[in-house]
């Protein structure tokens, strides 16, 4: 039986690591000049997710890379919104989905380490299925903001 409760202290602290990157960018670009991509698809979305979460899978070194994809994240969306931190942080409801997904794919490699094939298993379908929702709910959230 999966531990939700894990997943959950994971969340928080991605959310909390996601808004703080998302000040610090805001604050250092003021202008916010990158470029969007308009002709992207929800599966190419959900490519580049699962790529990135099949990474934080890796016993020891997943839960490193997920902080510091997700510090990355928070900076290019503080710096795409300048000083608006919180129409940042609440106008893409897709990160708060991805970033829970990613808990399951980390967790992936805490259950391998307990050699949990299992509950391993249920974490790596649970987060790809949320993985993939959350690239539909991101492509729409483009299409809605950027046309």
């Amino acid at each position: 039986m999966i531990d939700l409760k894990k997943n959950i202290s994971l969340l928080l602290i991605y959310e909390i690591v996601f808004f703080a990157s998302i000040f610090v960018s805001g604050v250092i670009s003021k202008l916010g000049i990158l470029a969007t991509v308009r002709n992207i698809t929800p599966f190419q979305i959900f490519i580049n997710n699962f790529i990135i979460a099949l990474a934080m899978t890796i016993p020891y070194f997943g839960f490193f890379f997920s902080l510091f994809h997700i510090i990355m994240a928070g900076g290019i969306v503080g710096a795409k919104s300048g000083f608006s931190v919180a129409l940042a942080y609440f106008s893409y409801p897709h990160t708060h989905l991805e970033l829970f997904s990613y808990t399951f794919f980390v967790m992936v490699g805490y259950y391998l380490i307990q050699r949990d094939f299992k509950n391993a298993i249920i974490e790596f379908v649970t987060g790809t299925i949320l993985l993939l929702v959350s690239a539909y709910v991101e492509y729409m959230t483009m299409k809605i903001l950027i046309g």
